[in-house]
């Protein structure tokens, strides 16, 4: 999934060089932003970023298919390597001095396949979803084989004990303790075992196999949280709760729907006054107090690219009729608080 998310990005700045072409020769601003994009691409110039971007796109989902995925998923990253490769030349051609008028073909073919990325990468997700539940469904069994492993050992350590007196009685009895507890889930508790008898390694080895089984634990329940932490800040929170509920194929048609989208003007120039440990904080806190407009106006994120910044009302819930009202309200809201932290940093910040 980290590696579709990355050929996504890759191919986003790609179609973002696309759209920065200029209509026509000698455009300074677009010389500019396609100078920048390039930058971002870590590149000399366009050409070679283009080059790069289309390289590293089909490098990540290259990656993506060799690692055991269904094999529809796989065929259809198959797909989307083949379109890549096929967007290099147009798009070389499109950024070319000269060419006027600029060709639309590429953008229209980019804008296809940027949505099939983002497929893609929402039926990988789903299927990362599927793969932790059967995981959980393992580990239970394996915790369970365990315990029985344990409680046969017990038995046979029982049914020896019978001759062995009452010191040794009681460490079976010990022992019965402390494995029924690691069957119960109590992993914390160690034991401490004294002498070299049978008994005594049997204990030290349930001890070992109890902190093994702990550690195993513990490293499967932080990988489930982090790929649940991942799918949370890819999707919309009520996708991500339809892909938790079971559904597999989410596709909702919406009659009427409304779209916010915002663009900082100014964040370019002050990326050159700024580090980019302060141009980063500066960006985060702009988004989280725009994250807190939206919620009060009951407008839902969508994502966040780059510096802009996409909400909507109507895409993933109910279309209420007050939708457009709303998302205008959160819309102004948002002017102010970015006007207002350019005014903190005494720089002219604002939003388009």
């Amino acid at each position: 999934l980290s590696y579709a998310r990355a050929a996504q990005r890759d191919f986003a700045l790609l179609r973002n060089l696309a759209r920065a072409a200029p209509a026509r020769d000698g455009d300074a601003a677009a010389a500019v932003m396609i100078a920048e994009l390039a930058r971002d691409a870590g590149a000399a110039d366009a050409t070679s970023a283009v080059r790069l971007l289309v390289k590293e796109t089909v490098e990540n989902l290259r990656v993506a298919a060799e690692r055991d995925l269904p094999p529809d998923l796989s065929e259809r990253t198959r797909g989307l390597m083949t379109r890549v490769e096929r967007l290099r030349q147009p798009v070389l051609e499109r950024l070319a001095p000269g060419v006027a008028p600029r060709a639309t073909g590429p953008l229209d073919e980019m804008t296809i396949v940027a949505e099939e990325l983002e497929l893609f990468v929402q039926d990988l997700a789903a299927e990362g979803f599927r793969v932790r539940e059967q995981m959980g469904w393992q580990v239970r069994r394996a915790a369970w084989t365990i315990a029985a492993a344990v409680a046969a050992a017990i038995l046979v350590a029982i049914c020896a004990s019978l001759l062995l007196g009452e010191i040794v009685a009681r460490q079976v009895h010990a022992a019965a303790d402390y494995s029924d507890r690691v069957a119960s889930g109590e992993l914390q508790r160690r034991v401490s075992v004294h002498g070299s008898t049978e008994l005594a390694s049997l204990m030290r080895s349930l001890d070992r196999m109890r902190e093994a089984i702990r550690l195993q634990i513990g490293q499967i329940e932080e990988l489930r949280l982090r790929a649940e932490r991942m799918v949370d800040s890819m999707l919309p929170a009520s996708v991500v709760a339809r892909l938790r509920a079971g559904e597999k194929h989410i596709a909702d048609a919406r009659v009427e729907a409304t779209i916010v989208f915002l663009d900082l003007v100014g964040f370019t120039e002050l990326s050159r006054r700024f580090g980019a440990a302060h141009l980063v904080e500066t960006l985060d806190s702009i988004f989280r107090r725009l994250d807190d407009a939206a919620s009060r106006h009951g407008v839902e994120k969508i994502k966040t690219i780059g510096d802009a910044y996409l909400a909507a009302a109507g895409v993933t819930g109910d279309t209420l009729p007050d939708d457009a009202a709303r998302c205008a309200a959160f819309a102004l809201e948002a002017r102010d608080i970015v006007r207002a932290t350019g005014a903190d940093l005494g720089y002219p910040l604002d939003v388009r």
